[in-house]
């Protein structure tokens, strides 16, 4: 039995990251200025480890520019010691980013002199890096040692209790902290992320109360023209038999104009008959006449001959010489059947109305 395939490709391209690269790809828009702006400034009471308290407004600015205010803090944070944290660089070659996270992590791991379940660390991009390679500031420290400077430094903390921990924090130069992650940090967080999410629907509603605005005499406009087209259909419809009576009307009157214009230049029809009689030789007898009248004055009408005679050509060319006769054609070819000695012919001749008398 054949196993499912599961490889997620499509057309050869290997689809099974894509959502990662679309999170990091939201999580970079997320740092343009027009969405940084959005963000909420949440204030965090912090403790440093020389006793300084700071309001920290914003996980972007250094510690040493947090403005000293820190009554209306609702989060409380733990800057750890510098004697309690590592700080190192990893330069790792460019990876996707599974890959990359996992190299990262196994290069810390093995770096680390803490124990696998005691390690505690987190890292960011570094700006020194060569060409296709990628740096990494990472910051290790020990979960027991964090939780010991936690335990000694409660006596302290405010706004935070068992259900609600402090976040731990790693102070860097001109920098913004690191945020071990696993604490208190998480609070925030989330009420960055709905301050950040109500932020955007104000904005959303504000410019769609804009564009309502903006649209607002384009679709009064509409609405006058729908108006007008549909004032336009009903009055349509209530002249529509007056304009069937008048249409009526023209059409008897064209008709009346074609029946005066074909009366007026009637075809006559002996003479006709008399006109090809004395046209036709001895040697030539006539089967079959027909006169064909057109439906149009602007079309004279024509006349087909149909019969034998000695010479076919002959016919036609004296046919051709005939007053009142022009344009004159064979139908058919001249045939002379055997055993026979005159010639089968088919001939159409245009009747020249104004030369034939009455």
């Amino acid at each position: 039995m054949a196993a499912l395939q599961t490889d997620a490709r499509l057309f050869g391209l290997d689809l099974s990251g894509l959502g990662t690269q679309w999170s990091q790809a939201l999580h970079a828009m997320g740092q343009w200025p027009l969405f940084t702006w959005l963000k909420p400034q949440v204030p965090v009471r912090v403790l440093m480890p020389g006793g300084i308290v700071l309001a920290y407004l914003g996980k972007n600015k250094p510690l040493a520019l947090a403005a000293a205010h820190s009554g209306a803090a609702v989060f409380e944070a733990i800057v750890l010691p510098d004697d309690l944290v590592l700080h190192q660089q990893v330069v790792l070659p460019t990876l996707p980013p599974a890959e990359a996270q996992a190299a990262l992590a196994l290069a810390v791991q093995s770096q680390s002199p803490f124990a696998p379940e005691h390690l505690l660390w987190v890292a960011r991009p570094a700006t020194a890096a060569a060409p296709g390679t990628v740096a990494h500031q990472v910051v290790l420290t020990s979960r027991p040692l964090v939780q010991a400077h936690i335990d000694a430094t409660r006596p302290r903390l405010q706004n935070t209790g068992p259900q609600t921990p402090p976040e731990i924090w790693a102070d860097a130069v001109n920098a913004p902290p690191f945020v071990l992650p696993g604490f208190g940090e998480t609070r925030r967080l989330r009420r960055l992320r709905l301050g950040f999410q109500v932020n955007v629907a104000l904005c959303l509603l504000a410019l769609g109360l804009a564009a309502a605005a903006a649209v607002t005499p384009s679709l009064q406009l509409r609405m006058r023209a729908l108006d007008a087209v549909a004032q336009h259909t009903q009055l349509q419809k209530e002249v529509a038999p007056v304009l069937a009576l008048r249409e009526g009307l023209v059409k008897a009157e064209e008709q009346l104009q074609t029946l005066a214009d074909v009366a007026g230049t009637p075809v006559p029809a002996v003479q006709v008959l008399d006109l090809v009689t004395r046209a036709l030789p001895d040697d030539t007898a006539l089967l079959n006449f027909a006169l064909n009248a057109t439906d149009s004055p602007a079309k004279p009408p024509k006349v087909v001959l149909t019969g034998n005679t000695g010479n076919a050509a002959a016919l036609m060319q004296k046919l051709g010489n005939q007053p009142g006769l022009r344009d004159v054609k064979a139908l058919t070819a001249a045939t002379k059947p055997l055993g026979a000695d005159k010639e089968s012919f088919s001939i159409e001749a245009t009747l020249d109305l104004a030369s034939i008398k009455p």
